[in-house]
């Protein structure tokens, strides 16, 4: 993975500036990369590992949870609701964990790879599979509540798989052996966020601030995070 300069970063999708080198394919050899330090291997095993987590997570969304037979009655329904109320409360959570690790994923690989605490960014990863993966099984009963309801719920299934199909992407682009421009990640964290946004909304969850942003055709901006130490890249 390249890193870009420190500092803030901004740019346009699909709009990269004239090489000012030839390169055959946009990428170096292998062959011509230093050999990966000790804290990038560690990194890499934490991704990969990440990677089979939320894969797995993804091949889960296939099907509904089995709800316990259910009747019409005031405790039924009561159960119903409480129940629906909680997974959406925990799936907020979780995704704001999820968008959150991302930009942490994001602004700790800004700089110089050589100063680059690939400790923090490996949590960062942590993060989000496993919220990713507490995240399905919570879609799963809610998915399920909503279609005993009369709901949609398969919609909500699609839109976590979604989900975990951008975050699969975006891990794979963080790989440190990863030799794309660093514009490929950012694209993809920006997937990670619209794909977010598209979950939360089938659940009813829209009243936070965005995490990340679309403006005009092609154009990306990470937005504020909320993050322990406040980074802002704008």
């Amino acid at each position: 993975m390249r890193s870009g300069a420190g500092g803030p970063e901004s740019f346009q999708m699909g709009s990269m500036p004239q090489a000012k080198q030839h390169i055959t394919s946009g990428q170096m050899h292998r062959g011509h990369m230093p050999p990966l330090t000790s804290a990038q291997q560690a990194l890499t095993g934490t991704i990969n590992s990440s990677m089979q987590a939320v894969q797995a997570a993804q091949a889960s969304l296939d099907d509904f949870d089995t709800l316990p037979p259910l009747g019409t009655d005031a405790a039924s329904q009561a159960w119903r609701k409480n129940k629906m109320d909680e997974s959406k409360h925990e799936i907020h959570s979780q995704v704001d964990a999820i968008t959150a690790g991302t930009a942490s994923m994001v602004n700790l690989t800004a700089g110089d790879p050589a100063e680059t605490d690939y400790t923090a960014v490996g949590c960062a990863v942590t993060t989000i599979s496993s919220n990713l993966t507490e995240m399905s099984k919570g879609v799963k009963l809610l998915a399920a509540l909503m279609e005993d309801e009369g709901g949609n719920g398969q919609q909500l299934l699609g839109a976590a798989k979604n989900l975990a199909s951008a975050v699969s992407d975006m891990l794979k682009t963080a790989q440190p052996a990863n030799t794309e421009p660093r514009q490929n990640l950012l694209q993809a964290a920006g997937n990670v966020g619209q794909a977010s946004g598209e979950l939360l909304s089938h659940i009813g969850e829209t009243d936070t601030d965005p995490q990340f942003q679309h403006r005009g055709k092609g154009s990306f901006r990470v937005a504020r995070w909320r993050t322990p130490s406040n980074v802002q890249m704008l």
